[in-house]
């Protein structure tokens, strides 16, 4: 029998396979968002000129970065995504 380290419960031989099949699976995930030719496409989308403006305007570094989440988030929220409530028809493109 395994000895418990105090830490928490000693993980069984099936609890331990599906936690080492989430453990590889998160790893996967985070792999993909790795990619450079991904990123790349990512960087496409955004504004970057804008936010470094955004950035520039501000009194300090800190403060710098955070006029830059705010300028991604207004951008994210007003430019970059629409509400759809009933999207159109792939057909004959009415609501």
């Amino acid at each position: 029998a395994r000895q418990s380290t105090g830490v928490g419960p000693v993980a069984s031989g099936d609890g331990r396979q599906e936690f080492e099949g989430r453990v590889a699976g998160a790893v996967q995930t985070m792999l993909a968002y790795e990619d450079p030719i991904l990123q790349a496409q990512a960087l496409s989308y955004l504004p970057l000129g804008k936010m470094a403006e955004a950035a520039q305007a501000a009194e300090s570094v800190a403060a710098g970065e955070d006029m830059r989440v705010r300028y991604m988030l207004r951008w994210f929220k007003s430019d970059f995504f629409q509400w759809v409530n009933n999207p159109p028809c792939e057909h004959c493109g009415d609501p």
